[in-house]
Formats: C-alpha cells, structure tokens, sequence
C-alpha cells in the first residue's frame, strides 16, 4: 500500500447545521493537500407518521420550498 493514498473526492452528508463548519473546514484541508473537490449531500429529515395525513399539494410544496430557502441560506454561512 502506498504511503500517500490519492483522494479526488471527498463527500460531506450535512444537514448544514453550525456543526457542519468544523467538517467543511477540515474537509477543506484534505481538499487542498490532494488537489481534491468536495462533494456535498444535504440531508433532510422526514417526518413520518402511523397514520396517513392528507395534505393538499400546496402545503407539501410550501414546506419543500421553505427547506430548500434554508438550505441555502445555511450553505451562504458555511462559505463564510
């Protein structure tokens, strides 16, 4: 095995809370010593329940779009 293993990528399953800067900053620094890109995969919890809710479209769609605003609005803090 060779001393120094060659990493292209590296992969970061978040959910872009505050803990997520201590993961993107040292996956930053793996980053620049192998010339490497990072990946990220935001994860999203799903609320389940034993019982079908009924939902209309329109509220499934708004709480979609109310995640993916947070989503982003976390990654813009994770950049700075």
């Amino acid at each position: 095995m060779n001393e120094r293993s060659e990493i292209n990528r590296i992969l970061i399953a978040t959910d872009l809370d505050e803990c997520s800067r201590g993961v993107l900053d040292h996956a930053k620094t793996i980053a620049r010593r192998f010339d490497a890109e990072i990946m990220m995969l935001h994860a999203v919890p799903i609320y389940a329940s034993a019982e079908p809710i009924p939902l209309p479209a329109v509220v499934i769609d708004d709480a979609a779009a109310g995640q993916e605003k947070a989503a982003y609005s976390a990654l813009e803090r994770l950049r700075h």
